[in-house]
């Protein structure tokens, strides 16, 4: 009885066993299934996102491919993107300034690398021309008025009403000729009155004269100057870095070219050939506090044919060098003010007898000269007169002068208020440059010095007279008044 019990309890021992391997088995297998099913899902999964990302990342790449061919459509210039927050898109120190005025396919474009200092607005019109902001401001010279050695110049911007955008309640003249100035102590003359620049007026015989294109009511809140000198050809310019500029003209070729420009827009822009006054509201600007504020804007000396001075456009704005021919010291400002080509601007002094102005200004209507007396010695939005004071005096320095003196009312053009006496003087402007006052043979106007200038110092403020015939180192600036 005893082994029958023992032999029970081993059969009930192993019964035991082969129930618990079968159910350990069973687990396993489940376990093993749902193994078998979780990585069946995970492999899936993973192929899911795998083919999500390639889809996600396809679709960035296409996006991107579309943003390009957009960009490209609009003409955005290499380094440069389209300003996708309008109120980053500039800054003119901390000031307030007239927004910057965009028409037509005008696309307002910010700088692709980080930039230090004055970030002037940048805008390009259709075909891919580069347009710098020159915003409305009224000046006050208060150091080295008609001095060479160069002073200061103090800035308040302002609205079309003459209001100070800033806040403060100051009188702001419109007539230059009313402006006064005090001695101080150091026998220095200080300007006393604040003064429109005359560029932004609707007066021509001062450097004005144009409005704004949709109410001629309005005087200008600012001024688009091109940001390089003009390239292309006359028949069709353009404002491009890096590429040949327009040199070989006359100066009417220049002004006709000017005017019939488009720059793939089909409104009006009111563009033109730069006039005298229209350089000078760029010098003062770059000049105070909200350009190089008192610096030197460097001297292109490379080369006279070449927008930017050079044809690698990187160099052109990442070249510590090349930054400071800008008259903000970085990619915002305008180039090829001081050095390159020797920039002829839509003004002259007018003198029935002088045989260059029909020459090379145009005897037809429309030219820069014109077709008759009325037209010839009158200042219009596109050109400014300048009076001959008709003297004999056989040096040709002393004639100089003397129209020099007679002009005296005219003002901010970077003529008369910056420099010493406008005849012919190798370092008689500000920074020590050259100045030659207009007169009956060389009657038309040209600025900046070309860069292997050889009769004077070249600077910003520099300027020359000319026939007004073709040279290798002649060209011109466009600007658009809208």
């Amino acid at each position: 009885m005893q082994v029958k019990k023992k032999e029970i309890i081993k059969q009930e021992k192993g019964a035991v066993t082969a129930l618990v391997l079968f159910t350990v088995l069973i687990f396993i297998t489940i376990l093993g299934g749902s193994y078998f099913v979780l990585t069946s899902l995970q492999k899936s999964q993973l192929k899911s996102d795998l083919r999500i990302q390639e889809i996600y990342e396809q679709e960035v790449y296409q996006i991107d491919e579309i943003y390009q061919e957009v960009e490209a459509r609009l003409g955005i210039p290499e380094l440069w993107k389209k300003a996708s927050d309008i109120t980053q898109w500039y800054s003119y120190g901390e000031a307030k300034i007239n927004e910057p005025k965009l028409v037509g396919n005008m696309t307002p474009i910010v700088y692709s690398n980080e930039q230090t200092g004055n970030k002037w607005a940048n805008a390009i019109t259709k075909d891919g021309s580069m347009f710098v902001w020159i915003p409305r401001y009224a000046y006050k010279i208060t150091e080295g008025y008609q001095k060479n050695q160069a002073g200061t110049i103090e800035i308040k911007f302002i609205d079309i009403n003459n209001n100070c955008l800033d806040g403060t309640n100051e009188l702001i003249e419109v007539d230059p000729s009313k402006i006064t100035y005090t001695t101080d102590s150091s026998g220095n003359q200080v300007q006393d009155q604040w003064l429109v620049h005359p560029a932004f007026t609707k007066i021509a015989e001062n450097g004005g004269g144009f409005s704004d294109s949709q109410d001629s009511n309005k005087e200008l809140s600012g001024l688009w100057v091109g940001k390089f000198e003009t390239t292309g050809t006359v028949d069709k310019v353009t404002v491009k870095p890096g590429e040949e500029t327009i040199v070989q003209v006359t100066v009417n070729e220049a002004y006709q070219a000017g005017k019939k420009a488009t720059f793939g827009e089909k409104v009006n822009l009111q563009n033109h050939m730069l006039k005298n006054s229209e350089w000078g509201a760029i010098v003062y600007l770059a000049h105070s506090q909200y350009g190089v504020n008192g610096q030197e804007i460097e001297a292109q000396t490379v080369t006279s044919s070449i927008a930017g001075g050079v044809t690698n456009v990187e160099t052109i704005y990442e070249d510590e060098s090349y930054k400071k021919h800008s008259t903000t010291y970085n990619a915002y400002g305008v180039y090829d003010l001081n050095g390159g080509a020797n920039e002829y601007v839509a003004s002259y002094l007018y003198n029935e007898q002088s045989q260059y102005l029909n020459r090379y200004g145009g005897e037809a209507e429309g030219d820069i000269f014109g077709a008759n007396v009325e037209e010839q010695s009158t200042s219009t939005a596109y050109k400014t007169i300048y009076k001959d004071s008709g003297s004999t005096d056989n040096s040709f320095t002393n004639v100089e002068k003397a129209n020099y003196i007679l002009n005296s009312t005219i003002k901010g053009d970077a003529m008369y208020e910056t420099s010493n006496n406008g005849g012919y003087n190798s370092t008689g402007a500000w920074f020590l440059s050259a100045t030659y006052f207009p007169y009956i043979t060389a009657p038309f106007i040209a600025r900046g010095g070309r860069y292997n200038e050889n009769s004077g110092k070249s600077s910003t403020f520099f300027y020359n007279s000319y026939y007004g015939s073709k040279f290798p180192e002649h060209g011109f600036r466009m600007c658009l008044a809208i």
